[in-house]
Order: structure tokens, then C-alpha cells, then sequence
């Protein structure tokens, strides 16, 4: 069966980025978002993969993952449909009365089936129509987020400190974002040869340094687009001189076009 996707920006006054897409025989590769991603399962199941575990979300559930948090999707031939919100770290701490540099509010379980929190999502997704009140979208959302921080707890103390060289790698990559990189740069850079670059990188952080770099590239890009730049703009502006193959690895990380982020972004203003 050929890959579906159908996808769309629901409007809302919040100003957090809330998506409605269905999926079918569709995965999404191993990635990360800067902020949290918390989808609410309307109809299949999506089973992914997240911190060293296998979980499957089914109707009535939230699937959630932390910031920087390594994860894949996968949608059979029935695929999913879902509501899933974006949503920055200083937002979950500012609901819950957190200054922006406490300590981040970290999910163990990654799929919750809290019928509280079920609801006000349902609420929120439903008051996020043109012509809605916005003090509706408003309430649930804080509702929500409350209900969220709750549930959360504080992040483990027991990872494991990266190699020093791994994280100036891991540093480079975070500063350039406006172009592709080449292994033998990176290798420089840590002091190691390519093929152990590769390997140890990938065991560190849960993901290759190309996947890693192609993430940050697109969650700038993701940012410029928010803000109002234009879509060839951001693209050219992250390293992406072919604007479809720009379109096709954004589309692959978020599950909807930038043009589509785009209309909302201008609707939004």
C-alpha cells in the first residue's frame, strides 16, 4: 500500500503549534523535537519506539515525548489519526508557576491514559476552530498543561556523562545549521577517525550524527517559518538548495509540509 498522509494546522489562539494528521503505512524515521510532542490518538493505533522501549497508543490515549527525546512512528495499513500538540518547555513551566531555568518537567511513561488530560486535549482540539472563542482554547490549554506537569516527573539523575569529544561534536553540529557537514570534518573536531565517530556517536545519543544534524536543521528552519520567513527563504537559509528535497525530509520530520505551516503562521497574523 502506498505511504498517506493528511495533514493540517489547527488555528488557535494559545500560540502553540497543534497539528491534525493521519497516517497511513507511513513511518517516521528515528528524530526529535526541541520542545515536547504530546499527540492525542483519535482512531488506529501508532506504535513507536522511545526511550529503549516499544509503546503503542490506541483511541482515548496520549502518546509524549520529552524534549531532545530520540523516537520513531510507525503506521500500519489502518494508520492513526491524531491530534498532536508542539509545545516549548518554558510553556509547561510557565503553567505550572516554574521560573524558565527550573529543572524540566520529564515524562517516564510515554503513553498516558489520564481521562482528565484526555479531555481538556479533546476540549482544546475542539475550541481550535475558526469562529471559536478564545478564551475556550485559552482555558483548556492551562487546564491541560496543569494536568501535564502533574503527571511528569522530575528527570533522572543517573545518565551518563557524554566523552568530551562526543560533546564538541554534538556542539558543532548544534552551531551549523545553515549547511550539510562532511563526516571527516566532524572527525576533526572529535579527534577520532569516522567510522568510530559514527559508531560512538550514534551509542551516546541514540542517533547518527547525519540524522542528528538533519533534525537541527530542520527545527531551524521550523523556527524561521513560525516567525514569518518565507518557505525557499528558510530552506536555502538551513542548506537546502533543492526546495522539494527541503519539503520532503520536513514533511518527513513534522508530518506536514511547511507550506502548510506556512498558510497558518499568516493566518495566524
Amino acid at each position: 500500500m502506498k505511504e498517506f498522509i493528511a495533514s493540517e494546522v489547527l488555528p488557535n489562539t494559545t500560540g502553540a503549534l497543534l497539528i491534525l494528521g493521519t497516517f497511513r503505512a507511513f513511518a517516521f524515521p528515528r528524530h526529535m523535537h526541541e520542545g515536547y510532542s504530546i499527540g492525542l490518538i483519535h482512531s488506529g493505533v501508532n506504535r513507536f519506539e522511545c526511550a529503549g522501549s516499544s509503546w503503542a497508543a490506541r483511541p482515548g490515549s496520549l502518546c509524549v515525548m520529552n524534549p531532545e527525546q530520540i523516537h520513531s512512528g510507525e503506521a500500519d495499513c489502518e494508520g492513526w489519526t491524531y491530534t498532536n500538540l508542539f509545545l516549548e518547555q518554558s510553556a509547561l513551566l510557565g503553567a505550572l508557576g516554574k521560573e524558565a531555568n527550573a529543572s524540566p518537567i520529564w515524562f517516564r511513561q510515554h503513553v498516558l491514559d489520564d481521562p482528565f488530560a484526555v479531555a481538556r486535549f479533546k476540549a482544546l482540539a475542539e475550541a481550535s476552530v475558526p469562529g471559536a472563542e478564545s478564551m475556550a482554547a485559552e482555558c483548556e490549554y492551562t487546564l491541560l498543561l496543569a494536568r501535564l506537569g502533574q503527571i511528569a516527573r522530575g528527570p533522572s539523575q543517573e545518565k551518563k556523562a557524554s566523552a568530551r569529544a562526543l560533546l564538541r561534536v554534538r556542539d558543532m553540529l548544534d552551531s551549523v545549521c545553515d549547511r550539510s557537514i562532511a563526516l571527516a570534518e566532524l572527525a576533526r573536531v572529535g579527534d577520532m577517525n569516522t567510522f568510530h565517530l559514527v559508531r560512538s556517536f550514534t551509542e551516546e545519543f541514540g542517533i547518527s550524527p547525519y540524522a542528528y544534524h538533519m533534525n537541527r536543521r530542520l527545527q531551524r528552519a521550523q523556527r524561521m517559518i513560525e516567525a514569518g520567513t518565507f518557505v525557499a527563504e528558510a530552506a536555502f537559509a538551513t542548506g537546502f538548495t533543492d526546495q522539494a528535497h527541503f519539503t520532503r525530509h520536513f514533511r518527513r520530520f513534522l508530518g506536514i509540509t511547511p507550506g502548510r505551516v506556512a498558510k497558518f503562521v499568516k493566518r495566524k497574523r
